[in-house]
């Protein structure tokens, strides 16, 4: 089966060592598609130091099998119901797990986050903007914490939510979201990008948060003090391009400190669901799926005759620990080395651990070679 190869293939590229969303992003726009992607870097790894560990493909049927006997859908980022905007990351994950009903995540989608120690007046803003988002045809979309969270996916169940997790989607966390849990399996749907069986980690949430800014098409912040790990999900949302919600409290009210100063930065004030809807209507952004991963690299056999020792030597010497453009590399190289070599080579050192991989085509040393 054409596709179920595919999921096999996109599964063990992102389960390898040191390929990182980003990482894999990159891999897909120079190869075209994962199969092609593996074929490439195996190649590239051939004269490598270190080993090359991808995952066999008897590894990765194990996992899909482990899921489907869960009932858990895998969603991989060139299925019909993967979210469309979230495509659109340059570190989008390339699958998601999800628990309930995959077909609503084509929906547009607005999310809704705050405080987990929210006050009475916070959840039931929440729950009116969430209940008003729904019935106005918007997918509510939230992390299935206390508090905001929680009041904001209770009053969506109706019409229909998403929680995405920062463990895998068989963990329920927190436990005494237990019985929100099933509701939203039964009346919406559960994603995570973290293996099945992954604990709640303090360092997962803010790459869950980046899911579910990157997902929807704007973010309402409810109450959220300036501490608040909502803050750091309004900030991803603005580096994607979103627009960004917020609810005002009392100007003494340190709950709302950090509503405050979003407010300050550019957000938008917000006091009723028609602020929300009105901005959005307006939205250019496509949610379509448009397949921009072209191959751009040379053919393997063109890759075969490029000597790669010298560009590797010369990378390692220019790069240090802070990010550069990958473009600057390529155009001050003083070797004259092209932008396919430097790339092949660039794929190497990271996958052998030695270097890493940033947002905006940047590179750095993950450590100091003596």
């Amino acid at each position: 089966m054409k596709d179920h190869s595919n999921l096999v293939d996109i599964i063990r590229l992102i389960r390898t060592p040191n390929i990182t969303e980003l990482t894999f992003a990159k891999l897909i726009e120079d190869f075209g598609n994962a199969t092609t992607a593996i074929e490439g870097i195996s190649a590239i790894m051939q004269n490598a130091k270190k080993p090359f560990n991808i995952p066999s493909v008897s590894v990765v049927e194990k996992e899909i099998a482990e899921a489907h006997e869960k009932n858990i859908s895998i969603v991989a980022y060139t299925d019909e119901y993967y979210p469309p905007l979230l495509r659109q990351l340059e570190n989008f994950p390339p699958i998601l797990f999800a628990k309930g009903n995959t077909k609503l995540l084509k929906k547009s989608s607005i999310a809704i986050v705050g405080t987990r120690n929210a006050t009475i007046q916070g959840q039931q803003n929440a729950s009116k903007f969430a209940k008003e988002l729904g019935e106005h045809g918007f997918l509510v979309v939230s992390g299935m914490a206390k508090g905001i969270d929680t009041a904001a996916h209770e009053a969506a169940l109706a019409k229909g939510t998403v929680a995405v997790l920062g463990c895998g989607v068989d963990k329920i966390y927190p436990t005494s979201n237990t019985k929100l849990y099933q509701q939203i399996v039964e009346n919406g749907v559960v994603i995570s990008e973290f293996p099945l069986g992954t604990p709640p980690m303090p360092y997962h949430f803010p790459k869950r948060n980046r899911i579910i800014s990157g997902m929807s098409r704007g973010i309402l912040v409810v109450e959220a003090a300036l501490n608040s790990g909502s803050l750091i999900t309004a900030e991803l949302a603005l580096n994607q391009g979103r627009d960004v919600f917020v609810l005002s409290g009392g100007i003494n009210d340190t709950k709302y400190f950090g509503n405050h100063s979003l407010i300050k930065d550019g957000a938008i004030f917000t006091t009723e669901t028609l602020d929300i809807i009105n901005v959005v209507k307006k939205q250019t952004v496509s949610e379509h799926i448009n397949d921009k991963y072209q191959h751009t690299l040379p053919k393997l056999k063109e890759f075969q005759q490029m000597e790669l020792a010298p560009v590797r030597k010369y990378l390692m010497e220019v790069l240090s620990s802070d990010p550069i453009s990958i473009d600057t590399i390529v155009k001050h190289n003083s070797n004259n080395f092209d932008s396919n070599q430097i790339n092949y080579a660039i794929i190497e050192l990271e996958i052998s651990g030695q270097i890493e991989r940033h947002p905006n085509n940047k590179i750095s040393l993950i450590h100091t070679i003596k």
